[in-house]
């Protein structure tokens, strides 16, 4: 069966070595995206906690029914946390490279 996919780019984890090898991982839904960041100890609880470590993890693909359906069926406090969750590893990717 094929899936729509959310795909991740995981560049690379909070933890990991400069030249470890990205990686692709494909997720079905926001959840299973959520299941990611949370097995990677980037969670809002682990913030709230002072925990700032932010894993670098590229979203490569956004599928269409986002917009027509998903995005229809949460509320606006999770789309704002997928929204900075998705966009701060992006910053910091950008970030590092202008410092480099």
């Amino acid at each position: 069966m094929i899936r729509a996919v959310l795909a991740a780019l995981l560049l690379l984890s909070a933890t990991a070595a400069a030249d470890d090898e990205p990686r692709i991982v494909e997720y079905a839904s926001y959840e299973e995206l959520l299941g990611l960041y949370a097995g990677l100890g980037y969670t809002m609880d682990a913030w709230r906690a002072g925990e700032r470590a932010v894993p670098r993890v590229v979203l490569a693909h956004v599928p269409e029914r986002w917009r027509g359906g998903v995005s229809d069926e949460i509320g606006t406090a999770l789309k704002k946390e997928l929204f900075f969750r998705v966009l701060a590893p992006l910053a910091l990717i950008v970030n590092e490279a202008i410092a480099a």
